[in-house]
């Protein structure tokens, strides 16, 4: 993860914080929504880059490469 998403992401989850205790003070209560909303909604981009194979979000997925050498690479895949 890069040091600019995790920084964003980071920030993102100190304003819901200060959002939600801004919320316990208020009268109205209203901020609780979207407290919520900003703090479980950046988890939810970090769980699409997490499980979509072609999402390069959180790091960059490299599928060729050009070498000098003829390579074999052996690849483990042990879906059922």
């Amino acid at each position: 993860m890069s040091r600019a998403t995790f920084i964003t992401l980071f920030a993102c989850k100190l304003v819901a914080i200060a959002l939600a205790v801004t919320a316990v003070t208020l009268p109205d209560r209203r901020l609780w929504v979207e407290a919520s909303l900003l703090f479980f909604g950046v988890d939810l981009w970090v769980l699409y880059h997490l499980f979509v194979p072609s999402a390069q979000g959180l790091c960059r997925n490299f599928t060729r490469f050009k070498t000098t050498h003829r390579e074999l690479w052996l690849t483990i895949d042990d879906s059922s």
